[in-house]
């Protein structure tokens, strides 16, 4: 079974991090998104390149993280992203709200 990785860097006032494995329900339990709302203030990246799956237990933390960073004035932007989850990021409605590189 694949696991779900979140790692967070911050490099000169841009917040870094790593999305892979798969971020469902059962990942969505453990995933730890404070160390990005406490930057919610900044631009944050996340690299996605190694993210398999994204199911709506992920996607609901990846709102969670844009409404902190809407009102705190930060950004969020996915790059790498596969073609079967960026097609879960368009019909969801997520690439009106986050940038995509």
């Amino acid at each position: 079974m694949e696991t779900n990785c979140l790692n967070y860097r911050e490099i000169d006032g841009v917040v870094y991090g790593t999305l892979s494995g798969r971020l469902d329900t059962v990942a969505s339990q453990t995933v730890d998104i404070s160390e990005f709302t406490a930057n919610a203030d900044k631009k944050i990246l996340f690299d996605c390149s190694e993210l398999n799956f994204i199911s709506s237990a992920g996607l609901r933390i990846l709102l969670a993280l844009y409404k902190e960073c809407r009102t705190k004035g930060g950004s969020i932007t996915m790059k790498s992203v596969s073609p079967s989850v960026m097609r879960v990021f368009q019909v969801s409605g997520f690439t009106s709200m986050m940038s995509f590189e």
